[in-house]
């Protein structure tokens, strides 16, 4: 696709295109322009989108710069809770949407987006990709989480992690730190493959069984993009009770009566 002349005086580099396919995004599904006018690739997309800031002095952003990333995992009977969130500056321009890249078993689940945090919608581009669309997108430099969720048949036992990150060409200039959050009953320990670093908490005041880590740029050399794989057990239960042994001797005879009473607390 060629555009012979724009609002923005002829300057292409101020365009994106979007793409879809069935109604579906498809891979590399927001194109830029470039002031050489090459145009756009629109291969395999049967619906476009062309966009523009009505404002010519502000620029439209195909890939916001990751200023920091986190994902925020929770671990309970009720499943895995994954809230990645990610700090993107436009320079001083506007980002509609980004691309992240998901643990295949994660499926997004936008309302239950945490409190303040600004709407978006989450499009399947394929297995494990998403489109992450803003639903009111302002200039300058945001904060989007979005929550994803997976189910367990078991929360105990020994899993790979789940997480998320940006599907850019700059996400691996990036590190993301990863906090893993058992729930109430529940104990864990991780084991960090070559490249990962343990790391702190972002609130370590407000739970002792937080674990944290920290994924520095990738280097596939190192093994950095290896899961982390934690074992999670049950907090033995704390049991009470009463106990009594009577002892009897009869004709020469020693016969032993045990009784008790034990509970649990839960």
């Amino acid at each position: 696709l060629r555009i012979v002349e724009t609002d923005a005086g002829g300057d292409v580099s101020a365009l994106l295109v979007e793409r879809e396919r069935n109604g579906l995004p498809v891979a590399g599904a927001i194109a830029a322009g470039d002031a050489s006018g090459a145009g756009f690739d629109i291969a395999r997309a049967d619906t476009l989108r062309l966009c523009w800031s009505l404002d010519p002095s502000v620029t439209l952003v195909r890939e916001p710069r990751v200023m920091a990333a986190r994902n925020d995992v929770s671990w309970d009977a009720l499943g895995c809770a994954v809230v990645a969130s990610f700090q993107l500056d436009p320079n001083d321009g506007i980002f509609r949407s980004f691309v992240v890249r998901a643990d295949p078993r994660l499926e997004p689940v936008v309302d239950e987006l945490p409190d303040g945090s600004e709407p978006v919608n989450v499009r399947r581009i394929d297995d494990g990709t998403w489109l992450v669309e803003r639903q009111r997108p302002s200039r300058g430099r945001a904060t989007v989480s979005v929550p994803f969720a997976m189910p367990l048949d078991d929360p105990v036992g020994v899993f790979r992690v789940p997480e998320v990150e940006i599907a850019s060409e700059g996400s691996s200039r990036s590190s993301r730190l990863v906090q893993f959050m058992p729930g109430e009953g529940y104990t864990a320990t991780v084991r960090l493959p070559t490249g990962v670093t343990a790391g702190t908490p972002t609130d370590p005041a407000s739970s002792t069984d937080w674990l944290a880590w920290r994924r520095e740029p990738s280097d596939a050399a190192t093994g950095a993009s290896l899961p982390v794989v934690a074992t999670v057990a049950r907090v033995p239960a704390v049991l009470r009770g009463t106990q009594r042994l009577r002892l009897d001797l009869i004709d020469g005879v020693v016969r032993m009566r045990f009784d008790a009473s034990i509970d649990s607390i839960d």
